[in-house]
């Protein structure tokens, strides 16, 4: 400790000695476990759906804004991108591209389950912190893939991404594929995303959140919940934020969101339950909500009851 408060590089040191610790264990597996339950489906056959909806378009997508919303069209009518076990999602307003094993979600994450490998570069293992789930890669459009300093993309563990063309590719080979094809394009779950957040009804939100998370974005079963709520659906919301609050254990309104569905259903203790999740939560990170006034008026009424 002694030599390391002397160092001028000292927080850069600890940062880098946790990832090497991290990705040097023997039973962390990062071959990726979507590559290792190989899909049937044909990495030539998404491909060509992909290559299709985009050639009419060839040459007119960096001048043409009205091309551009009409090949994001083309791509999600194609359906290119449902194919295989990776979700891909391509955000260019946050200059990022998240390629993740369906069903997993980077929202409230846990430190210990995002692992940068480089600048701007993140895996992602699942719930048990043991296997990569996929990986998030910022700063897309101005990424050095030659630099040196970057050399980590180009190994460690391979992901299929059939729309793409791309068998057992690396971090490097995915993200550099999707930066060559996509461009500035957003994947079809944020067409989708991006036309619900717009929607001001919450009826017909519902269609487009249902449709993005059909999509495999399961940021749109959160939002699922909570316009459910909204709408007086509660059992239905309960289903959705249930299963997304299991996934996303460090999202405050999440559990907020839980707790007032179940105590919709009079489902006192998973209220309670929910209620005290979302007011540990940002002790991690999250969000404040209202828990805590919720979880006073719950416990009121409970006790009221209990008089009776």
């Amino acid at each position: 400790m002694r030599w390391l408060e002397q160092l001028a590089v000292k927080d850069e040191a600890e940062v880098l000695a946790e990832r090497m610790i991290v990705l040097g264990q023997p039973d962390i597996r990062l071959d990726n476990r979507a590559q290792r339950g190989r899909h049937s489906h044909s990495s030539i056959d998404a491909a060509a759906k992909l290559k299709a909806a985009l050639e009419p378009f060839a040459g007119r997508l960096e001048l043409d804004p009205e091309a551009k919303l009409a090949a994001e069209g083309a791509i999600a009518d194609s359906g290119a991108f449902r194919e295989g076990l990776m979700f891909v999602s391509n955000v260019p307003e946050r200059d990022a591209l998240y390629v993740l094993e369906r069903g997993y979600v980077d929202d409230g994450l846990e430190s210990e389950r995002k692992v940068e490998i480089c600048e701007h570069v993140s895996l992602i293992l699942d719930l048990d912190g043991r296997e990569c789930a996929g990986f998030i890669f910022g700063k897309l459009s101005e990424f050095d893939f030659e630099a040196p300093a970057n050399a980590v993309v180009w190994t460690g563990p391979r992901f299929d991404v059939p729309a793409l063309g791309v068998s057992r590719g690396t971090v490097g080979l995915v993200a550099a594929t999707a930066r060559l094809v996509l461009g500035d394009m957003r994947t079809p779950d944020r067409l989708l995303f991006d036309a619900a957040v717009r929607t001001e009804d919450a009826s017909e939100a519902l269609s487009r959140w249902e449709a993005c998370l059909a999509e495999g974005n399961e940021l749109a079963r959160y939002a699922l919940g909570y316009t459910l709520l909204a709408l007086d659906r509660s059992r239905e919301a309960h289903e959705h934020l249930k299963r997304y609050s299991a996934l996303v254990r460090r999202n405050a309104w999440a559990w907020c969101y839980l707790g007032q569905a179940c105590e919709n259903m009079e489902d006192w203790e998973g209220a309670e339950y929910a209620y005290r999740q979302a007011l540990e939560a940002p002790a991690a990170g999250s969000f404040d909500t209202d828990a805590a006034d919720r979880l006073d008026a719950l416990l009121c009424r409970l006790a009221r009851l209990r008089q009776r």
